[in-house]
């Protein structure tokens, strides 16, 4: 397919099969997507090929091979074009060096002579063949009740074939007077040639995305079998409950959970983080991530399109097949464009046969308007764009399901976010240590010491902080936990008992009066002295703060939706500096939150770990999703932002904002360069190869202006670092 006309040939045909409820076809990525019932594939395929195209059932393996395939076709553009060149330059120069160089001809071969005309016909007809795709599915397509691209080179470069026909034949029969056109039919079919390996040059830059994104899962895979001999197979193969060793320098071929005691990984390709990540055993590990330091083992959990790295690439693939709502416009469009240029040029023709009784001239007029109308940079406009958008997007870790969730985020005035997990870690942290008469280390080795044989989330946190100050910790001789409460243990014959308030109170200590605060505290005692107390609470992200600046300084809206108590949600918010903060939120109440935000006409954003809060992320009017690096398949969520890094999301924004200014500037190129052409065509003013220089030059225009897509994340690092 060459343009929105030729897609949407396909698009019409497919959607009279009677199966078929909707039909979509995306011009990069030659993908035609199809839903209703009892699909009929090979029905499907015959109704495609009827109009001059092939088709055949996708399969994911398709996408391996997908970048082969475009390289020999881009090898097979270029012969075509070597070939064509070599015969359309002595055509060239024999048709138009006498008439614009006054150049001399040969004494055997004098202008308007039947040899003149035979020996540009012997120098067209080789670029005819050449170029015969052009009119096998040009014609194809016409008889089959539809045009395209290649419906007006045929029809053009076709009549200035069969005009130039005519007048050798007349010159056979004496006539010495005639216009020949068949140095315009070579140039037109060597400029598009031309210009389609250029294009094709500038589209392969467009899909690079998706194609580093593949190259980051390695070829082959060391696993070790039950015997504990190494064995290199390729990763294709790997199964679950393998077990894969990985060397420092390598990358992991698959998803899996840590089996070694330790490992370093650096998952920046997929989360955006540069600095390495430290794994213990039971930890997860993302395909395509790479390791640092000493080799490791892992087990084998998920494997091809299951990995994260898998439903990465699938999302970005099904973005970039999926039309925003302004690509519709040149849909719309294209239906009519095509009969609509070849309506104007045979009136065009007719006006200036009747006007001026010039045959030669009509015929010029006819084939100028043909060749410049063809609406290549129309189909082009809107897919590039999308595609080398959410290609960048992708590589800094942000996943838009869909051109149209990249479209609405343009327009969004207010986000709501989650609190716990979204702006906060969602995990609790020690944020301070208050001891009764002794030094915080010491006291916080007994805590820590008494708490290491629980799993609660509160005894994981003085855990955690212990370890962070390398405290090591006594052995712990009993435990006994209370539900609800807190515990008691023995640590160096020493009785314990910790926990809330209640608990250490009912067990004869003394508290006195607590702290006011909003976090968690946990006392610890022993009988009936109170030893001391921690206070534990959830922590803002580390770039939550910047996220709500940065929002602010975009004029957004933000709100706070929290079913923490008010203490601590107003804690949380106004140290972000939301707009709005609501608290003690049960998931109706924050979809009543949402309507009221739409009504008051914000279009409106929800931010959430995509878990808890899908129905808030589906009832607002684009969601995002905030996930690790392994965990991307997050179904309620239009947008999906892997890493827990919450700033991405005014990258986000950035990629939405350029993209669709990209998409207006292509679509306003490619519209406008057709309406101010075509009338210089048809006052006669652009000759037919004019047309088929501008109309290639304007294909790659359109391409290459998507493509400084690719740099718009650039100006914004600081918002990764």
């Amino acid at each position: 397919m060459h343009c929105a006309a030729c897609a949407s040939s396909v698009e019409r045909v497919t959607k009279k099969l009677p199966f078929v409820d909707s039909a979509q076809v995306n011009l990069l990525t030659e993908k035609l997507t199809v839903r209703g019932e009892q699909i009929d594939d090979e029905q499907i395929v015959a109704a495609v090929e009827r109009i001059g195209f092939t088709a055949a059932p996708y399969q994911a393996e398709m996408r391996k091979t997908a970048a082969a395939q475009k390289k020999n076709e881009q090898k097979e553009q270029l012969r075509r074009l070597i070939l064509s060149l070599i015969f359309a330059v002595p055509l060239i120069v024999l048709a138009m060096g006498p008439m614009v160089f006054h150049m001399p001809l040969p004494a055997w071969l004098p202008m308007h002579s039947l040899r003149y005309a035979l020996v540009q016909l012997a120098l067209t007809v080789p670029i005819l063949v050449i170029g015969r795709g052009f009119f096998i599915r040009g014609f194809k397509a016409l008889f089959s009740g539809g045009a395209s691209m290649d419906t007006l080179i045929a029809v053009g470069v076709g009549t200035a074939v069969i005009y130039s026909l005519y007048e050798t034949v007349r010159y056979a029969c004496g006539h010495t007077h005639g216009m020949l056109y068949y140095e315009s039919a070579g140039m037109i079919l060597t400029l598009v040639t031309l210009g389609k390996y250029f294009e094709s040059l500038c589209m392969t830059r467009t899909t690079r995305a998706i194609e580093e994104l593949e190259a980051l899962k390695p070829e082959t895979a060391t696993v070790i079998g039950k015997d504990g001999v190494e064995k290199s197979i390729p990763t294709a193969e790997l199964l679950r409950k393998d077990r894969v060793l990985v060397r420092p320098g390598e990358r992991l071929p698959a998803d899996g959970t840590l089996v070694s005691a330790h490992a370093s990984i650096n998952e920046s390709m997929l989360t955006g983080e540069s600095l390495p990540v430290e794994k213990a055993t039971g930890d997860p590990v993302a395909c395509g991530s790479i390791a640092e330091g000493a080799a490791f083992v892992f087990e084998v959990t998920a494997t091809d399109e299951d990995t994260g790295l898998g439903q990465m690439i699938r999302m970005v693939e099904e973005a970039q097949n999926e039309k925003a709502p302004i690509a519709r416009l040149a849909d719309r469009i294209s239906r009519w464009f095509v009969p609509a240029i070849i309506g104007i040029a045979l009136a065009g023709a007719i006006v200036w046969l009747i006007v001026t009784k010039d045959v030669e001239k009509a015929v010029r007029v006819a084939v100028s308007v043909l060749v410049i109308a063809c609406p290549c940079a129309m189909g082009l406009a809107t897919p590039t764009a999308i595609m080398v958008g959410t290609g960048q997007a992708a590589k800094y870790g942000i996943l838009f399901k869909s051109g149209a969730a990249l479209e609405a985020l343009n327009g969004v005035s207010a986000l709501a976010f989650d609190k716990t997990g979204t702006v906060t870690e969602g995990k609790p942290v020690v944020t301070e240590i208050r001891p009764v008469g002794k030094d915080e280390d010491e006291f916080l080795t007994l805590f820590a010491s008494a708490e290491q044989q629980s799993e609660h989330v509160l005894a994981r946190a003085v855990l955690n902080a212990a370890k962070e100050r390398d405290l090591p910790l006594l052995p712990c001789e009993s435990y006994t936990a209370v539900s609800g409460l807190g515990a008691r243990a023995v640590v160096g014959g020493r009785s314990l008992a910790f926990g809330n308030r209640a608990f250490v109170e009912s067990n004869g200590a003394e508290v006195g009066t607590p702290p006011e605060t909003d976090a968690s505290i946990l006392y610890l005692a022993e009988g009936k002295t109170l030893l001391g107390y921690v206070l534990v609470s959830d922590t803002l992200r580390p770039d939550s703060k910047e996220l709500f600046s940065e929002l602010h300084r975009m004029h957004k809206k933000t709100v706070l939706l929290s079913g923490d108590r008010k203490a601590t949600a107003e804690r949380i918010g106004a140290a972000l500096g939301a707009d709005e903060i609501l608290s003690e939120m049960l998931p109706d109440e924050k979809l009543k939150a949402i309507d009221r935000l739409k009504a008051d006409g914000n279009t409106v954003a929800m931010v959430g770990d995509g878990v808890n809060d899908a129905p808030a992320l589906a009832k607002a009017d684009l969601g995002f999703a905030v996930s690790d690096g392994t965990d991307v398949a997050v179904e309620s969520a239009d947008v999906i932002l892997t890493g827990g890094r919450v700033l991405k999301i005014v990258d986000a924004f950035r990629v939405s904002k350029e993209t669709i200014r990209v998409i207006r500037q292509n679509l306003f190129w490619a519209l406008f360069y057709n309406l101010i052409c075509v009338p210089f065509a048809l006052s006669s003013l652009i000759e037919p190869w004019m047309g088929a220089l501008a109309m290639s030059f304007s294909s790659v225009t359109v391409v290459g202006n998507a493509l400084r897509l690719r740099h718009v994340l650039k100006k914004g690092e600081k918002t990764q670092k």
